[in-house]
């Protein structure tokens, strides 16, 4: 696992231990601005191993699925945490919770993209370069999602 340094920003939200995406790319945003240990000292990363407290910045507004998050009175592990992540780091397997997960990720970056394109269809060709492109799928998966 690599070091998270201060300043980087996540577009994927995902709950618990099953990994159910709860929000896209192109529905939010969330830079990490600052991380301490657990002494309190400030650290320019989230390194790997260590307990650390981290304040996120959430944009346009900060999602429901955190705002019900409950406070922890200690470092122990919580099965439904949610995992923030980026959609250019995600590596799509084969389970059926990824499969499902998959063109809701794709939608939003495709419609966010198109967005600024001012663009309103695309071929299956386009949308299978995507999905092995943006979303690292492997060729033989993203030509099997894509089956007419």
């Amino acid at each position: 696992m690599n070091e998270i340094t201060v300043n980087t920003k996540f577009d994927i939200l995902l709950e618990g231990e099953s990994k159910m995406l709860i929000a896209g790319p192109g529905s939010v945003t969330v830079t990490l601005m600052a991380v301490l240990d657990q002494r309190g000292n400030k650290l320019a990363v989230v390194p790997e191993g260590y307990d650390t407290i981290c304040k996120l910045e959430f944009s346009p507004e900060i999602p429901d699925s955190i705002k019900k998050l409950p406070s922890l009175s200690g470092w122990s592990y919580n099965p439904n945490a949610i995992s923030i992540t980026d959609h250019k780091s995600i590596a799509f397997a084969t389970s059926d919770d990824v499969v499902n997960d998959l063109l809701p990720i794709v939608y939003f970056h495709l419609r966010s993209k198109f967005n600024k394109e001012n663009k309103r269809a695309f071929s299956r060709n386009y949308f299978v370069n995507q999905l092995e492109n943006v979303s690292h799928v492997q060729p033989a998966n993203a030509n099997r999602y894509c089956k007419t």
